[in-house]
């Protein structure tokens, strides 16, 4: 206002804002365009466009003119990155629990057809991670591995780039959050300076997706946690679309949801969570990797959704964290309620049983 009182007289107040347009440009900034009613001291209505930009880039120091009335609005300011490449090697951790075989099957097929045959030689380990819960468990994990050992061995002949290792860790079953265990492990396994991507089975990886991880992880200036596409229960998913392969994942508003309370996909570097680990107590165990680095560290956290990473359906079972983390026991209520299907879906199940019923009778 003060600069159209200025131009146009002091005495003019603002009556209403008649119409807004924003758009935002990658380049320059938000642009806006306001039609404003104002009235001077007669009460005599004037209808007045004005222009106005939010740049992008360095700091500005004093307002500047564009076209008729055009405001800078804020000061905006850039954050200096250090400059990264796509050539980092990444480790691919994969946590699999024992009733999961059939599931990392799936997710090796379907690797081998969308990220193995993409990356570079040496470039990727995938780490098969068995979590087993007693001595007995541990004392079978060889013959555990067998079925997944054929398929590995049959990738390996098509991609002898890849290098897929097998590992074993002991996790007693009141645990709930794994993470940092897992990483506790690796501490002695891989160099400090290792680019990690935590993530579980039930996930589809599409090819371009590492190399965000590779470009999106800083060390000692950023993590990187995606916020992954999570499959409906895919037999409400069927009865409104004709699905007859459930082994992909179609990005779409009834098939799925962005799921942002989940922090199962984390890419970092080891020598990052070392830092952490130094703050940690005993309680922070059960704490997922996103919760300690937002308590512990002034690391930059990205946080965004990623079309390239999709995950299948899962039953959630949330009641063994209820004691021991509240926070992600609520998470998992959410999820478990918002990630069974779409409210629209949900209705049209209530409407087909209340119709059946009504029949029935």
């Amino acid at each position: 206002m003060s600069k159209l009182q200025s131009k146009y007289g002091s005495t003019l107040k603002l009556k209403k804002l008649l119409n807004g347009y924003r758009q935002f440009d990658p380049t320059r900034g938000t642009h806006y365009i306001l039609d404003l009613a104002l009235l001077d001291e007669n009460r005599i209505e004037y209808i007045k466009r004005t222009e106005l930009m939010r740049p992008l880039g360095i700091r500005h120091n004093k307002l500047e003119f564009i076209g008729k009335i055009s405001l800078i609005l804020g000061l905006v300011e850039l954050i200096p990155m250090p400059f990264v490449t796509e050539i980092t090697k990444v480790f691919l951790i994969l946590p699999i629990y024992s009733n999961e075989q059939s599931i990392v099957l799936r997710f090796l097929r379907h690797a081998n057809k969308t990220l193995f045959e993409k990356e570079p030689r040496d470039k990727l380990e995938l780490l098969l991670t068995h979590i087993v819960t007693n001595k007995q468990e541990q004392s079978q994990t060889q013959k555990w591995f067998e079925s997944i050992r054929h398929e590995v061995d049959r990738i390996r002949n098509q991609h002898p780039q890849i290098l897929i290792t097998y590992h074993t860790i002991l996790i007693p079953s009141s645990i709930t959050t794994h993470s940092t265990m897992i990483l506790d492990y690796f501490e002695t396994k891989l160099r400090t300076n290792s680019l990690i991507f935590l993530t579980n089975p039930y996930v589809n990886i599409e090819s371009d997706f590492l190399n965000r991880c590779r470009l999106n992880v800083i060390e000692s200036i950023q993590i990187f946690v995606p916020i992954a596409f999570y499959q409906y229960h895919p037999h409400i998913i069927k009865r409104s679309n004709n699905i007859t392969d459930n082994s992909t994942i179609d990005l779409h508003k009834s098939h799925g949801w962005f799921n942002s309370y989940s922090f199962d996909h984390t890419a970092l570097y080891l020598s990052d969570y070392l830092n952490v680990k130094k703050s940690m107590t005993s309680k922070d165990t059960s704490k997922t990797l996103y919760d300690l680095f937002v308590e512990y560290t002034d690391l930059h956290i990205l946080r965004a959704p990623d079309q390239a990473l999709r995950v299948h359906y899962k039953s959630l079972k949330c009641d063994a964290m209820k004691q021991s983390n509240a926070l992600e026991y609520n998470r998992c209520l959410v999820q478990r309620e918002k990630g069974l299907a779409s409210r629209s879906q949900l209705a049209m199940i209530i409407i087909d049983h209340e119709q059946t019923n009504k029949k029935s009778k």
